[in-house]
This record gives structure tokens, sequence and C-alpha cells, in this order.
């Protein structure tokens, strides 16, 4: 007895040695191999990743295009949302179902986008910043025309928020931290951050030199200098004032954009501006366009009124 019970004990103590020296209950963090760390951007990031990032922020920057105008279009009855897989879309948002209600009912058709998209392009944006803060890869001067790019992005997407609200809801401007974001801010101090937040990203852009150290899509080919993006910016806080009632702002700001708004070159000047571009596979398509005469189970069709009109 007494010679196995000396076995069994030795083979216990042999047991408890494995499983100690196998660590099974502290294996080591394995990074996702698909996708890069935000850690990982934000030590030193390289002109690649820096690109990347900026490349992220003009695909954040367009990614509500789509739920967008078609839940705003439908509220402003400029369009006619016809969609044979969801006809909610009518019935709900134009409220021609008896009892329809959009502003009860549960999935709020659409409108979370509103808020998801653009304070993901924010973040975003958040992001480059920070990452730019902790590089040195390139010079101040070359940083300079990533904030002014970023800033005016970020002006643009507050805005969404701010103008499908009340005045007396307001929006949240400061979401550093997604679990403990700042305050509703009121309209008019809104309109103000935004403003300001431009303001920043002009002078940036005025201390950038005459090229970005990085590249912009086709889509802003018209603006793809610091000089020419600046004329983007102020047409934008030319905008803003305008929904802030600063007539003299407004002016002044347009001032500034005015090669943008030269119209002494014929009619296809009123084409010139900025837009979302999209390539297909593996990129998106672009959800706006149609193909003439083919059969579709849904499209937006524009209101009657403003064909006639």
């Amino acid at each position: 007895m007494k010679t196995l019970f000396s076995r069994h004990y030795a083979l216990l103590v042999l047991l408890l040695t494995f499983f100690v020296a196998c660590e099974i209950v502290d294996p080591e963090s394995i990074e996702d191999p698909n996708n890069p760390s935000v850690g990982e951007v934000l030590q030193n990031a390289n002109k690649a990743q820096l690109q990347n990032l900026m490349t992220g922020l003009e695909v954040r920057h367009r990614t509500g295009a789509e739920n967008f105008l078609a839940t705003i279009g439908t509220f402003g009855r400029e369009i006619y949302p016809m969609r044979a897989s969801d006809p909610r879309d009518m019935l709900e948002l134009l409220g021609i179902q008896e009892g329809a209600n959009a502003e009860t009912e549960p999935s709020f058709r659409g409108m979370g986008t509103v808020w998801d998209n653009p304070y993901a392009a924010i973040r975003q944006a958040n992001l480059l910043l920070e990452a730019l803060d902790n590089t040195d890869v390139i010079d101040e001067q070359q940083k300079k025309g990533y904030f002014g790019v970023a800033k005016t992005f970020q002006a643009f997407q507050y805005l969404i928020p701010l103008l499908t609200q009340s005045k007396e809801n307001g929006i949240r401007i400061d979401v550093n931290d997604p679990l403990d974001p700042g305050p509703f801010v009121p309209f008019d101090q809104g309109i103000k951050f935004i403003r300001d937040l431009l303001d920043e990203a002009k002078n940036d852009l005025q201390a950038a030199g005459s090229d970005f150290d990085f590249e912009l899509s086709d889509g802003i080919a018209d603006f793809n200098t610091p000089q020419t993006f600046l004329l983007l910016n102020r047409a934008i806080a030319a905008r803003v004032a305008i929904y802030g009632e600063d007539w003299e702002g407004a002016l002044e700001a347009l001032e500034e954009a005015k090669p943008f708004f030269e119209l002494s070159s014929g009619a296809d000047v009123l084409n010139r501006g900025a837009y979302f571009v999209y390539s297909g596979p593996p990129d998106a398509f672009n959800p706006r366009y149609y193909p003439r005469n083919s059969e579709t189970a849904q499209i937006e069709l524009v209101h009657p009124s403003m064909i006639a009109d």
C-alpha cells in the first residue's frame, strides 16, 4: 500500500508540473492577421499607414450617403423610394399608410445611420490626427496638410447630425472616448464649434506648402493641393455661416472661395465640385446609379413637382 500510494503521489506531482508548464489558462495574445491594430498606427506610423488612414477617412466620409440621402429625401418629399423588398419606405416614411408614424416605428427606418456614419468618420479623423502627433516620418509642414483635410472632413460630418436634429436637441462634439462621450451641446454651440474647426483647418492648409504628402481620390481632383483644397474648405465655411445666420461671415468666406464659384467659363463650371467616387469590386458600386431601361426591384424616383418646376 505504501508503494502504491507513493507512485500515485509522484504521478500527481508530474501532472501538476505539466499543467503549470503549459500555461493553458494564459495563452499568448494573437493579433488579427487581417487587420492592423490601432496601437500599431499610433506608434510612429509610416507613410503607407498614414495614407491608409487618409483613404479610410475618405471611405468613411462617403459611407452614409446612400441611406442618408434616401431617408432625408423621402422626408423632404423630394423622392419616392420604390422598393419591392421593403414597402415601408413608401408607406411609413411618407405617411401614406393609415396609422403610420415614422417617429414610433421600432427600427426608426434607417435614421440611425444619420448618427452612426458621421461619427464613424469623425472617429477615423481623430485616429489619423492622433497618429500624426505620434510619428516623425513626416515634417511639420507635411502634417499640416493632413490636419487641414481631416478637420475639413470632420466639420462636414458634424453638420449631418446637427442639421437633422431640432435646435433644442443638439449634438455631441466630444467623442474621443466612445464609452464616455462629452455632453450634448445646443445648435448654436455646435455651429460655432464647426466653424472654429473649419478655421483651424484653414490655418493648417495655409501652412501646408504647395503639395500634399498623400493622395486623395479622383473625386477631389480639383482640390488636391493645399491651396485648392482651401477653396473647398471656405465654400463649406460659407454654408455653415449661413446656418448660423452670420451673413457678413458668409460673404467673407464666399470671397475667399471665389474661384470655386467662378462662372465666367460657361455652364460646365456648374458641375465643378468634390464628388464621392465608386469603382466597383473590391470597392463599392455607386448606390445612386441605375442602368437605363434595366429591370430593378428598387429605385428612387424624383418627385414630379421637381421636373415641373
